[in-house]
């Protein structure tokens, strides 16, 4: 009797563990972080007193859905009285209490005219400096104050001397995402003295332990504290600066070298000689040696740079293709346009990207590849596209796109993905993660030279970034029926199908840094690449009907977590 009692209270215990674990395998525990995605671009700029309002924002949480109402913005450092750069936040919990991953908005305050009576030009380049005394000497050219010439190659590094940046050289986009290094001004005074103003913020490099360089408060010796001279040699053409911490240009750039990390203030260099290779009434340029190569700076005397403007478009496209459809949608696509290299795009490319190029009409996205001879960023090109950044990113779903690709040798089409915080100029979600490190993943990729060969394809680092995992396979119809490339992407592998059918898994059997950067979030981009050597190509378009994101374990039927259908 004793032992069925027990038996009979142990069937009791386990009839409820066994009630009690079955209902909390019917609770779902919520752990996902909702997602925060901006309807405008990171990187804002604005004039002195001008208006500012955050961008808007939208959060989606897989449980809880839209809670875009509950997003926190913070945008109290924004002071539009006053140049200098600030940054807005965005925050928001879901209401298990999952944190969203921080957006950061940065806003350039750029300054005003302003200036006196001998400067009442000074927005011309100055700044959030432009509110200084300019001295005049019509006996002494150098007289008066100068800043970077706020161009592409403003300042320059190679081997040899004048060789046009054979190492590096500054890109166009600097003279915005290095504002205030392109506002600091030099300034030579009548009495031979001479001062670094660089007002609240200069540009600081890692060999001042800011990692990555970012605008920041100056640093002594080199902020401009230390009384300094000048001396200016017309026959020599050498100009020699005497003051520790005084400079023109970089300030890490010294005779024979450059500071580095850790470098002793001690031994700062009091005097350096720069040679002035071109001294115009107005522009001024100065070549120093650093042993192994050369810097170049070039100047322009504050007030007197009158940019010319970029064509806004052909003059036999004015109508293009503006009026045959809408913009995309500008809360969930970038436009990508800028030039990362500053002349051009990689792979030795040959087109622009431009916003004119995409349109929405009819339920389907355009965009259009072209031949036409297009100047923006001071650069000309003979081709042009558009090239579109998602501004969702996610870790881990299935990612469908219905398209119809382009015709035509030279055409490269793409729908693929880079990692969030890749280190590319223009990119909406640009960091400082180096490429193939940042991971890149082609949904579908075709060549025009090729046409209907479709390929999909992983570039890691395990690869030196070469197409080494990859698949190819005909696609029939490619560029006269819409086929719907799609990947489904877990933390275990990547499974690439067309139309449904899978043809290419990438699943590496011990995953680590070099070949599965692909634990964080992606975003997709949309583009048309012209390839170099291309002369016949007039004008394509690839057209896509629809871009869907689901969740990583979606059912079928179930909808999107994120979309465009384009039925606008």
């Amino acid at each position: 009797m004793k032992k069925n009692i027990i038996s009979m209270k142990f069937r009791y215990l386990a009839l409820f563990f066994c009630l009690a674990l079955s209902a909390c395998d019917r609770v779902r525990v919520d752990t996902t972080a909702p997602i925060i995605t901006l309807s405008d671009s990171s990187t804002i700029i604005i004039e002195q007193e001008g208006t500012f309002a955050a961008p808007s924002a939208t959060a989606i949480d897989n449980i809880d859905g839209d809670i875009s109402s509950h997003i926190s913005i913070d945008d109290s450092q924004v002071d539009t009285s006053t140049s200098g750069v600030y940054e807005v936040t965005y925050n928001v919990q879901d209401s298990a209490g999952n944190a969203a991953t921080q957006v950061t908005v940065t806003v350039f305050v750029n300054g005003g005219s302003g200036g006196d009576e001998n400067n009442s030009e000074a927005d011309g380049g100055a700044g959030a400096n432009s509110n200084i005394d300019c001295p005049e000497d019509s006996e002494n050219s150098i007289v008066g104050c100068w800043q970077f010439l706020p161009e592409k190659n403003a300042f320059e590094v190679g081997p040899q001397k004048a060789d046009g940046g054979g190492w590096w050289a500054s890109f166009l986009s600097d003279v915005t995402d290095r504002g205030c290094l392109f506002d600091d001004v030099f300034r030579f005074n009548a009495d031979d003295s001479f001062d670094n103003i660089m007002g609240d913020d200069t540009w600081l490099e890692e060999w001042q332990d800011s990692d990555p360089p970012t605008c920041g408060t100056p640093i002594a010796p080199h902020d401009g504290s230390n009384a300094a001279t000048y001396s200016y040699d017309e026959v020599a053409n050498t100009l020699v600066l005497s003051g520790a911490g005084a400079h023109i240009g970089l300030a890490k750039v010294y005779n024979g070298g450059e500071l580095k990390a850790g470098y002793d203030v001690a031994s700062v260099s009091t005097e350096i000689t720069y040679e002035v290779t071109e001294l115009t009434e107005n522009s001024m340029v100065l070549d120093i040696s650093i042993g192994s190569g050369w810097w170049r700076f070039k100047l322009i005397r504050t007030g007197t740079y009158a940019a010319e403007e970029d064509s806004d478009a052909p003059a036999n496209s004015d109508t293009y293709p503006a009026q045959n459809g809408s913009a995309a949608d500008d809360s969930k696509w970038h436009q990508q346009i800028i030039l990362p290299n500053g002349s051009g795009w990689f792979n030795n490319e040959l087109q622009h990207y431009t916003e004119r190029n995409t349109y929405v009409s009819d339920g389907t996205l355009k965009i259009v590849a072209k031949q036409e001879e297009f100047t923006q960023q001071q650069e000309t090109k003979q081709f042009t596209s558009s090239r579109l950044n998602s501004k969702y990113k996610f870790t881990y779903g299935r990612v469908e796109v219905s398209a119809k690709l382009p015709t035509g040798a030279g055409t490269w089409p793409a729908i693929w993905m880079l990692g969030d915080g890749v280190n590319e100029r223009g990119s909406f979600h640009a960091g400082n993660i180096n490429w193939p490190a940042i991971g890149e993943i082609d949904i579908m990729e075709m060549w025009g030279r090729r046409q209907g060969f479709v390929s999909s394809s992983l570039h890691t680092t395990s690869s030196n970034g070469s197409t080494v995992n990859t698949h190819e396979l005909v696609v029939p119809g490619a560029s006269t029926e819409f086929h719907t490339y799609a990947l489904d992407w877990n933390a275990e592998r990547m499974i690439f199908s067309v139309d449904g059918n899978p043809h290419y898994t990438y699943q590496p059997a011990t995953k680590d840094d070099d070949n599965w950067p692909f634990d964080s979030d992606q975003f997709l981009i949309l583009n048309i690449a012209i390839e170099s050597g291309t002369s016949s190509l007039v004008e394509t378009q690839m057209e896509i009907d629809y871009v869907r994101v689901y969740a990583p374990d979606a059912a079928p039927g179930d909808d999107p977590v994120w979309s465009d259908e384009f039925d606008y």
